[in-house]
């Protein structure tokens, strides 16, 4: 089966134009998130790997859902879906196999959207509770 691989140069791009929306330099974010300014440059670029909880710290300060900044978001899966659909039929091709592989990446997206979100109740979770531990000290 064709599945889409991760892209890190889609996640560095989207990154870099939530900061922009946000008006913020990358020195800014860098520091807001606690990474060194080299390290974000090599994230935006796609060139390094960034830790889920950098990337849920990044989508706060951005006000940008983890799932935008992947890159995949429902609609544009939805849309993927219905071009690959309108395509085979404009062609008169008989595509159902490519669709199906389409069905099937669109479950194992909406999988990874569950486990992204419990994933990120559990930081808030954690979150809250670090702080109150740090205002009873």
């Amino acid at each position: 089966m064709d599945k889409q691989k991760f892209n890190s140069k889609v996640l560095g791009n989207s990154i870099q134009t939530a900061r922009g929306h946000a008006k913020l330099k990358r020195e800014e974010l860098a520091g807001m998130v606690d990474i060194s300014l080299r390290t974000m440059a090599s994230i935006e670029s796609g060139d390094s790997d960034i830790s889920v909880k950098k990337l849920y710290e990044i989508s706060e300060v951005l006000t940008t859902p983890v799932a935008k900044l992947l890159g995949l978001e429902d609609l544009a899966i939805s849309n993927s879906f219905n071009n690959i659909q309108e395509g085979a039929n404009v062609q008169g091709i008989n595509n159902r196999h490519k669709i199906e592989v389409d069905r099937a990446w669109q479950e194992e997206v909406n999988k990874r959207f569950a486990f992204l979100e419990s994933l990120i109740v559990s930081l808030r979770e954690e979150n809250t509770a670090l702080r109150q531990r740090l205002g009873e000290n």
